[in-house]
């Protein structure tokens, strides 16, 4: 996430920080299981992801600081400088031909290329 984080910002002439301690997840008999699936780079690769498994891929990118706190409310998450910033997850499952994007309406085929597996296919 961070690579494409970097370059989007080095593509628009701008800094875009990456909140810190979020992650994304596994996701299996339960909403939140292993892995953790680290917006920000904690080493050179990650876990190599099998067939079968399904991820929620969750970044929350700022315009500015990576320094976040929690309102009182124990939900909503604010920069410490003011910055504006978006969350979105996508949901991904590893078959066999390919990644399929549970959240995308194609299945993530328009922006996955080679990588995209049909399921039924």
């Amino acid at each position: 996430m961070q690579d494409l984080v970097e370059a989007e910002a080095a593509r628009r002439g701008r800094t875009f920080g990456i909140l810190d301690g979020y992650t994304g997840h596994g996701i299996g008999t339960e909403m939140h299981q292993e892995p953790s699936v680290y917006n920000e780079r904690v080493r050179e690769r990650g876990p190599k992801v099998r067939v079968g498994a399904t991820i929620a891929i969750e970044p929350m990118i700022t315009l500015g600081t990576h320094e976040s706190h929690e309102l009182d409310d124990d939900w909503t998450v604010v920069t410490d400088d003011g910055s504006r910033g978006a969350h979105w997850e996508q949901t991904v499952a590893v078959t066999p031909g390919g990644l399929w994007v549970l959240t995308a309406a194609d299945g993530g085929e328009a922006r996955l290329g080679d990588r995209y597996a049909p399921l039924d296919g």
